[in-house]
């Protein structure tokens, strides 16, 4: 499946589970194109927990790890692995 795909996926999950706007989906949530600090370029999907939409997922919550999973599977695709405690990327 392609990256723009992916990434649609889970801004939409997001929105859904988060509450959060689409513009903040689409600033929080990019395509490894789209991504100017080129975290993870083989990715389908970067996610940069820095910015507010993304205030549900912090890295040192004791259950982050249960609530990526949880949008990994409301996306329905992918498994997410963190780079470092602000950005996350999305594997096929």
């Amino acid at each position: 499946m392609k990256s723009a795909k992916v990434t649609e996926l889970y801004r939409k999950a997001a929105m859904k589970l988060y509450g959060i706007s689409r513009e903040k989906a689409v600033q929080a949530i990019k395509t490894p194109s789209e991504d100017t600090g080129e975290w993870a370029p083989k990715s389908m999907a970067v996610l940069h927990l820095e910015y507010e939409a993304m205030g549900a997922l912090s890295y040192w919550d004791p259950y982050f790890f249960d609530r990526l999973n949880e949008l990994s599977a409301e996306a329905g695709i992918g498994y997410i692995e963190c780079i470092n405690p602000a950005v996350c990327a999305v594997y096929e």
